[in-house]
């Protein structure tokens, strides 16, 4: 068996779980969400704080779960991509799920921290060291530039200045795919595993 191949198993088995697995977050969601409202009904004054704890905690699972699955099909396509547009397809492709997550991410962030620093102190380290982590990705593979100008001219949108287009797919050319997908994959686990 090839290297390819038995990375595609990998990614593959990984692909059955993770789908398995958003299907079991969507149904705790919503029946987190239902039994919230069916306790206010009965009890109106009810605080409903447990349920929103668990509606936001399964909710940032689901954000991990759905980047990890959009970069794991990436990541098999990437490696078996033989001519230079599929190549930068994937890539762009890979860098827009990266902002969206990242900048999704941030919209969780701050119950995310709430919940490390000052309700499960024992995660706080953990926490902490993910953040130094995900701030070193931006850094090192120029989130607020590079990622966000490939996002918003030939990913998220099509560029109506079409040099502007064909420059910033020149960009592509230049970065390591498997590289930042492996490094952003890597944060993702991580994610995964303090949410769990």
């Amino acid at each position: 068996m090839t290297e390819k191949e038995t990375c595609d198993e990998f990614i593959d088995g990984n692909l059955t779980e993770y789908s398995k697995y958003l299907a079991v977050l969507r149904l705790i969601i919503d029946t987190s969400q239902k039994a919230a409202s069916d306790f206010n009904k009965i009890i109106p004054q009810n605080d409903d704080t447990s349920f929103k704890e668990i509606v936001n905690l399964h909710s940032f699972s689901s954000l991990i779960t759905i980047s990890l699955l959009d970069l794991l099909v990436i990541s098999k396509h990437l490696q078996h991509s033989k001519s230079d547009w599929e190549k930068v397809y994937f890539l762009k492709q890979s860098l827009l799920i990266i902002y969206e997550t990242i900048n999704t991410y941030n919209d969780h962030n701050k119950i995310l921290n709430d919940y490390c620093v000052n309700k499960f102190n024992v995660l706080k380290s953990d926490y902490l060291e993910i953040q130094n982590q995900l701030k070193d990705f931006k850094k090192k593979f120029s989130y607020d530039s590079k990622i966000k100008d490939i996002r918003n001219n030939i990913a998220g949108h099509i560029e109506k200045n079409f040099l502007k287009y064909y420059d910033t797919l020149l960009i592509l050319k230049d970065m390591n795919g498997i590289e930042i997908i492996t490094s952003f994959i890597d944060i993702l686990k991580k994610f995964e595993q303090l949410s769990r």
